[in-house]
């Protein structure tokens, strides 16, 4: 029996609406930032970079737990599904707890690496290291929320995260303004209550999974025992999705040190035009997220036909969620910029004017990226959105943004000299490339699709 729209709609919109949560928190975090001066956006928008970074390491175990899960419970194998979130949880914690010492230590180097102004460099390390120390907890939550995913259970972890949300959008004003009788910490005070509220959802969560309305528990007496030894088969299939998923933030990382070229007013236009785009990822994310577990559990019932099913709908899904963004993002960038853009800095205004509409029409070109990726997640064969993200994030989007904007003839002078012209676009040109590599990723993604082996991937 063909999947019905309702299903993913019963199984995303609490995805969705969690994500609506945390955007929600990021622009009022943003908000309250922003009263600080330029330079405090673009030192906690350059570590909101870089702590993206870290936050696709839990993926080397996250992936292959969503897989796993979603097939031992389409196929009612609970016992194989607790297994595989045991092993995951304990990766996930052991990875975050060497990342989160290293980065600390390392943070002024990490800092320096982007050459920012000294004020910006003096918020980026600070703000950095109280960021770090919610690693582990960031790494708990997301490898229990991957295998509730996994199950269908998407309503936990929206309560939990909402919950949480909630926490950190009351602490925000109080600890970076100091309001009543907490301290005046700027833009530290964000960075301890995204601490606090990680802390507080990650405890939640595990108290969940132990409970009777789990579907698995990782520990216990009754915890599952079935399946066989998962460490390398998850890593198997998370090596694959941590790297793909490494891929944007990595050269997002790289393409702040571009932006860091044309000065304060181009990287704080870059961090705001970023957060505004999260709304994209809103209405999608739920789609995704329904897309892997419908795929993963009917591959567990060896339902071929359905998995293909799952895959087109949320492709045509997509495409009308995507066109409709587009228009809003085009249409109404500048009022969009301008809510965020509190002090009226006209170069941040036109910079980041000019992001969101050339973004948005990548965004529309190459909208089958992510129900694609989503279904090869599902499916566990994690090859192809590595492949097609490693495409389009180094050679296109990092070597147009570097070509285009100019600074490769800024660097190599003779080369303008050589070949008779010139390419000096400015920001703009970042902003194409970033564009170019959203379109092609998805059509390459397509290619893979019409091959048809992720319908046959055994984890």
């Amino acid at each position: 029996m063909p999947v019905k729209i309702s299903r993913f709609i019963r199984i995303g919109w609490p995805v969705s609406l969690g994500l609506a949560l945390s955007t929600l928190l990021g622009i009022v975090d943003l908000g309250f930032v922003s009263t600080l001066g330029k330079s405090a956006v673009a030192g906690v928008g350059l570590v909101g970079t870089v702590y993206w970074l870290l936050t696709i390491l839990p993926d080397l175990f996250g992936a292959g737990v969503l897989a796993a899960v979603a097939r031992a419970i389409g196929c009612g194998n609970h016992g194989e599904a607790g297994s595989a979130l045991r092993t995951g949880l304990k990766g996930a914690w052991a990875l975050s707890i060497i990342v989160a010492t290293l980065g600390f230590f390392c943070t002024p180097a990490i800092i320096d690496f982007f050459n920012v102004e000294p004020d910006v460099y003096n918020i980026g390390v600070s703000f950095f290291r109280i960021t770090l120390l919610s690693f582990p907890f960031m790494a708990t939550t997301f490898i229990a929320n991957s295998a509730l995913y996994g199950a269908g259970y998407t309503y936990v972890p929206l309560i939990v995260m909402g919950g949480a949300n909630i926490v950190n959008i009351a602490l925000n004003p109080c600890l970076i303004l100091g309001l009543g009788p907490f301290p005046r910490l700027g833009t530290d005070g964000s960075a301890l209550a995204t601490l606090i509220s990680t802390f507080l959802a990650a405890v939640a969560i595990l108290l969940y999974l132990q409970s009777r309305h789990s579907p698995m528990k990782p520990f216990g007496r009754n915890r599952g025992v079935g399946g066989e030894p998962w460490l390398g088969r998850l890593i198997k299939v998370g090596g694959n999705a941590a790297a793909q998923s490494l891929m944007r933030p990595l050269t997002a990382t790289f393409l702040y040190r571009i932006v860091a070229a044309f000065g304060t007013t181009a990287l704080a236009s870059f961090a705001i035009g970023v957060r505004c785009l999260n709304f994209t990822f809103i209405f999608t994310a739920g789609l995704n997220t329904a897309t892997s577990a419908l795929v993963g559990q009917a591959l567990g019932r060896a339902d071929l036909s359905e998995a293909r099913y799952v895959s087109k709908l949320a492709i045509k899904s997509t495409l009308l969620i995507q066109l409709f963004l587009s228009l809003v993002y085009f249409l109404g960038a500048s009022l969009i910029i301008s809510v965020f853009n509190t002090t009226g800095d006209p170069g941040v205004a036109s910079a980041g004017v000019s992001y969101l509409e050339k973004v948005a029409i990548g965004l529309l070109l190459g909208f089958m990226a992510f129900p694609l990726a989503a279904t090869f997640r599902g499916a566990g064969d994690t090859a192809p959105p590595m492949w097609s993200a490693f495409i389009a994030n180094w050679p296109i989007k990092l070597g147009l943004a570097y070509i285009l904007s100019g600074l490769l003839f800024s660097d190599f002078p003779w080369l303008s000299q050589k070949l008779g012209f010139v390419i000096n676009w400015g920001v703009a040109g970042i902003w194409w490339a970033i564009a170019a590599s959203l379109a092609t990723e998805g059509w390459i993604l397509w290619l893979f699709l019409r091959r048809g082996r992720w319908l046959h991937k055994r984890i």
